[in-house]
């Protein structure tokens, strides 16, 4: 799990899919996208993908 800063609007779904989308493999598990009690984002992918997954979740406007 890679932590990030919580994107404002935040859609878990819509972002699985920016991610695969972005060449960043991450799972449709329920678990696989988390946000802390401080409200971090969590993502179940692996390291190498760090920097390529940073400016998609940057990029993330999700619908609510």
């Amino acid at each position: 799990m890679i932590s990030f800063t919580r994107p404002t609007n935040l859609n878990g779904a819509e972002l699985r899919q920016e991610l695969n989308a972005g060449g960043v493999a991450i799972s449709d598990d329920m678990s696989a996208v988390k946000l802390d009690a401080d409200n971090v984002l969590w993502l179940d992918i692996k390291d190498k993908d760090k920097t390529k997954a940073e400016a998609i979740v940057a990029a993330h406007n999700g619908t609510v």
